[in-house]
């Protein structure tokens, strides 16, 4: 497999795990990176479910400044693609909290991203 189509995959799983993460209303929250609700489940943003399905925590935040610490290339670039496909053109923090901004809205911006990697690897 040519490696863009193995690192579009990386990108792929990421998103699904995302997904996954964001599946259902209560598990999505705004105006934070991570939450606790009354249920006990616990709620993340965007942000927080990319870092959460890629580093283990949603608040972990990566030094891209050092090696030992940066973030991995999938990562980054599903972060780059989420930004790119923002068309709001805002950051995804502000899309996530945006009054406007609904799970659908979200689970549907998630699905966008992955169906351009998802384009990408068959077209390679």
């Amino acid at each position: 497999m040519p490696l863009d189509a193995m690192t579009a995959v990386d990108e792929i799983v990421l998103l699904d795990r995302m997904a996954d993460i964001l599946s259902t209303p209560d598990r999505w929250c705004k105006g934070a990176v991570a939450e606790v609700r009354a249920n006990g489940l616990a709620a993340h943003c965007l942000l927080g479910a990319l870092n959460l399905a890629d580093h283990g925590s949603p608040y972990d935040f990566r030094n891209r400044n050092d090696p030992l610490e940066r973030p991995g290339e999938a990562y980054e670039a599903v972060l780059q693609a989420l930004d790119a496909a923002d068309e709001r053109r805002g950051c995804l923090v502000a899309f996530n909290n945006a009054l406007t901004t609904t799970h659908a809205d979200i689970l549907a911006f998630i699905a966008k991203v992955r169906a351009q990697f998802e384009e990408r690897s068959h077209a390679v």
